[in-house]
């Protein structure tokens, strides 16, 4: 039983409630008395539903903790994140959560903000996009189709594709989508790919890239004009 624990307790670690899913259902018993640390053990009562323990057991400063409710948020359970609320959690309303909730691309729950008043027009979203998450074609799929302008300029002077061919990860089919969806692919490519001349070695999507652009934007006469 060790082992299982060890992996719901991996899968809460790195935000993988999907992997999470896949794993039996923990019984309450089992997560009281074998689970130590008080987050974790929230977490997964929260996740399973056992709110009736999650009731006689902890008070309301417990369960109002950032690292909990950011769990609750990307976590993706209407029930759980309802439940949260009706204890006082401040996830309502707050730019915080919802920044979380469109970073994480979090279907059941986005919904609930913006019938709060929360719109992609306040503020900018994708800088809430992480490179390192597992989401971001689903993430890019619910901007889009919700009419966001994916050739915004981010905090960092790229747009959403230059991002991705920043980030030397393997994301094809990513560059791929914002490609179809007609997004700039250009923008602030000068410096980028100068970068990337000399990182090449480090970016997985090289072949496609290489095809991508004019073969004249990886010479230096062009990058240092």
């Amino acid at each position: 039983m060790a082992e299982t624990i060890d992996k719901y307790l991996y899968y809460i670690q790195h935000y993988d409630y999907i992997k999470l899913k896949e794993l039996p259902r923990l019984r309450k018993e089992d997560i009281k008395n074998k689970i130590h640390n008080i987050y974790h053990k929230i977490i997964l009562l929260a996740f399973y539903n056992y709110y009736n323990e999650l009731d006689i057991i902890f008070s309301f400063n417990k369960l109002n903790n950032s690292y909990i409710i950011y769990n609750i948020i990307i976590m993706n359970k209407l029930n759980t994140f309802n439940y949260f609320i009706s204890r006082g959690i401040n996830l309502n309303l707050n730019l915080y959560s919802y920044n979380i909730a469109v970073a994480w691309c979090c279907d059941k729950i986005l919904p609930y903000y913006e019938s709060n008043g929360f719109n992609f027009n306040d503020y900018n979203p994708c800088d809430s996009i992480y490179l390192s998450n597992m989401y971001r074609l689903k993430v890019y799929k619910y901007l889009f189709n919700n009419g966001f302008n994916i050739n915004i300029k981010l905090m960092n002077r790229n747009n959403l594709f230059t991002n991705e061919i920043n980030s030397y990860k393997s994301n094809l089919k990513e560059l791929k989508y914002l490609k179809s969806k007609g997004i700039n692919i250009y923008y602030n490519i000068r410096e980028l790919l100068l970068r990337f001349k000399y990182n090449e070695y480090r970016n997985s999507n090289l072949l496609f890239l290489r095809k991508l652009y004019s073969p004249n934007y990886f010479s230096s006469k062009i990058l240092y004009i």
